[in-house]
């Protein structure tokens, strides 16, 4: 199987499940769901979410920061911060040595990483599709400890299947 990846230099928001699946870090990025926050929000919840909005969004796919917003947002800011209930378990992944495992010193606590906050309203700017697929379908900020920002890309990375 081949999938487009981040950088070496890049940071990837991901959420450390147990081994099972549950709350509580184990250490390990080995579960679609700890990288596609897409997967905590169903398309129907996303309709519902816009409907109550009065937005007809239909067939648009549900973005990571979508699906991080409507499943970790615990308080309903549009913010994830120390606020909500599970920012704890949030880890930013470098891959430095790029293999695609989370080995030591590559998972970095939101403290460690000096992020204080992410703003989880996309905005459109800097949207991109690439040839591979792969696409930036929003960009929003991070505020770091300093009280600098920092700039989110709400990620699609492309994938494709083994022939054999």
């Amino acid at each position: 199987d081949q999938t487009a990846w981040v950088g070496p230099n890049d940071g990837m928001l991901v959420i450390d499940l147990a081994t099972d699946g549950s709350a509580g870090p184990d250490g390990q990025i080995d579960q679609t769901k700890e990288i596609a926050f897409s997967l905590w929000k169903t398309e129907d919840e996303r309709q519902a979410e816009l409907r109550e909005k009065g937005i007809d969004d239909t067939g648009r796919p549900i973005t990571d920061l979508e699906g991080l917003r409507h499943a970790f947002d615990s308080n309903g800011d549009n913010i994830l911060d120390a606020w909500d209930a599970r920012w704890s378990e949030f880890r930013v992944w470098q891959d430095a040595d790029q293999n695609g495992i989370a080995g030591p010193g590559e998972l970095l606590t939101m403290s460690e990483a000096g992020i204080r906050l992410i703003e989880l309203m996309p905005s459109k700017e800097g949207v991109r599709q690439f040839a591979d697929g792969s696409a930036i379908t929003g960009t929003s900020k991070a505020q770091m400890t300093d009280g600098t920002k920092m700039l989110v890309g709400d990620v699609t990375l492309a994938f494709r299947p083994s022939l054999t």
